[in-house]
Parts: structure tokens; sequence; C-alpha cells
């Protein structure tokens, strides 16, 4: 979900790239990214406590752009990001660039991949992001015919095929582990 903060820090542009459009409506391009930081906001309290959250490694502090920031996965960066660009937008981003159906509670934490999301859709969203926020709904190729409309491949066929050398690979293995 991350991107998908990032894409909604310039969500009053309908083009462009994330980081230069982020600057460009407002959103601070550097960020102090703390090893721990505790979010005062009342929707992240559990238990009637702030949320606190914590990089994975001390390494991972510091002041970092919003690609650093991504590369290096420092969390503490993303919460503040979620916060500033408010997570009922984060939530109606990943909407617009394709998770339609996984449920997705609009809560800080989202930014950090706390919601499950189906891989489909988060194949659906990435690939609307590569192609320039132009969202193409995702189809399954069922058949692919020649010139003639003779069916030389099915993917119903390569699937059965599939499944069946996946299967004899796990009993392989299961009875390797005995």
């Amino acid at each position: 979900i991350r991107p998908l903060t990032r894409r909604c820090s310039s969500c009053r542009k309908t083009r462009g790239w994330w980081i230069h459009q982020a600057s460009k409506n407002g959103v601070s391009s550097t960020w102090n990214g703390p090893a721990t930081i505790t979010i005062p906001d009342e929707a992240c309290y559990t238990d009637g406590k702030p949320w606190t959250l914590s990089n994975a490694s001390d390494e991972e502090s510091g002041v970092f752009t919003l690609r650093d920031a991504t590369a290096h996965s420092v969390n503490t960066v993303y919460a503040q990001l979620a916060i500033d660009v408010v997570p009922a937008n984060i939530v109606n981003m990943a909407r617009r660039l394709g998770i339609r159906h996984s449920p997705l509670d609009p809560v800080p934490s989202i930014t950090l991949g706390v919601e499950e999301v189906s891989t489909l859709e988060m194949a659906d969203a990435y690939a609307t992001l590569a192609n320039g926020g132009v969202r193409v709904p995702p189809y399954t190729i069922e058949r692919i015919v020649d010139g003639d409309t003779e069916a030389f491949r099915t993917d119903r066929d390569d699937l059965a095929h599939l499944r069946r050398r996946q299967l004899g690979h796990h009993a392989d293995d299961a009875g390797a582990q005995r």
C-alpha cells in the first residue's frame, strides 16, 4: 500500500510522478524518520494509548526523501505521511487504482500493509501506476488462436497440467521430509 500512499500524496493531480507532484502539492519532499515515533491521532489509539511504532532497525532513521523512505522501508515516515494525506484518501486512491473488493479500513497503519489485499488487486493497482494512472481492468486469457481461429493453447489445459506437476512436486517434497 505504500506506493498508493505516495500516489495519494499527489491526489490533487491526476498525472505526473508521485514524488515530484507530492512536493508540488505541499507535501514535504523530505521527512524526519526517527527509529521510533508516537502518533497522537486518536484514530490510532489502542487500549486508550497513542500508536507507537518503530522501524525495523536503528539504521533506518534520519531524514529521508519519499523515494529513500520507500527503498529503506522506513515505517515512521510512512506513518506520518498517512496522517498528512488522510487515511480515507489512501483508501479512495486504492479503490481508483484497482483495489475494489478487499476491505480497507481508513486508519493510518494502512500504509504499513496491515490490510489483506488480494494478489490480483495489488497487481491491478501496480499496473495502473505503471500505466501512468490509467486503469485497464485485468482479464484472463482462456485460449489463444492462430490465423485460422484454431485454438493452439488453452490456459485451462495448461493450468491442469501445472497443477498435476505441482502436486507431484509437493508429494516429492513431503516424501523427502519424512
